[in-house]
């Protein structure tokens, strides 16, 4: 059969990190990995060691390591070693939109591969990891 897209998932909240997780593994096109929220170059280090297609965080500016600028070092530090990752962030516009200008412009700058509002279904998500 078709392999299945390993994607890392490194998100603050355990609870939304878990069901992000079983969503994935039910459609059956997805193997998820969690990958705990720390230090941006341990996040960046387990990356690079389980080699997914598809990395996933989400970006909440209370925390130091979930912020924007460690989620962006999570990339960068990534796609030195493994150019091949794609990475997702997911963030809440109507709790943070004083970040909304700032991801535009890192995917503008194709430092980001994709970013997804938190108001997104499951359905609409899951559609758009698959065909990344």
């Amino acid at each position: 059969g078709k392999e299945l897209k390993k994607i890392a998932i490194s998100v603050r909240n355990r609870i939304f990190s878990e069901s992000v997780f079983f969503m994935l593994r039910q459609t059956g096109k997805f193997n998820p990995v969690i990958i705990p929220s720390a230090d941006p170059y341990m996040v960046a280090g387990e990356c690079v060691s389980q080699k997914p297609d598809l990395l996933f965080m989400d970006v909440v500016p209370e925390t130091h390591e979930t912020g924007l600028g460690a989620r962006l070092k999570v990339i960068d530090t990534v796609h030195e070693k493994f150019p091949e990752c794609r990475n997702i962030l997911l963030w809440d516009e109507t709790a943070y939109p004083e970040l909304t200008e700032a991801i535009m412009s890192a995917r503008t700058e194709h430092r980001i591969d994709a970013f997804f509002n938190a108001s997104v279904t499951a359905k609409a998500l899951t559609a758009a990891l698959n065909s990344m």
